[in-house]
């Protein structure tokens, strides 16, 4: 059995929230709720929005939606999704 000289490290998956099929003003809800009762130690969040059925909840969580803990938004290769980079001293 060949042994690797470098070590393994666990990778962590980031806090998610599905929003596929809400409204705008349901996933505004969500979204706000979500972002507020965050631990303030969760620095990202993937966000899943899809983009099959339309783009309207992407356009909206990509451009639109604002949270005073967003640092930053990133552009996933998967269009159904957006993750947001969060402030842990806010």
């Amino acid at each position: 059995m060949k042994h690797s000289k470098y070590p393994r490290f666990a990778v962590s998956e980031p806090e998610s929230l599905d929003i596929h099929g809400y409204t705008i003003a349901e996933a505004e809800n969500e979204l706000d709720h979500f972002l507020d009762y965050l631990p303030d130690n969760v620095d990202e969040v993937r966000i899943v929005h899809g983009y099959k059925s339309g783009q309207a909840l992407l356009t909206y969580v990509r451009t639109r939606y604002r949270h005073e803990r967003i640092k930053q938004k990133l552009v996933t290769m998967n269009n159904g999704e957006t993750i947001f980079l969060l402030k842990t001293d806010y």
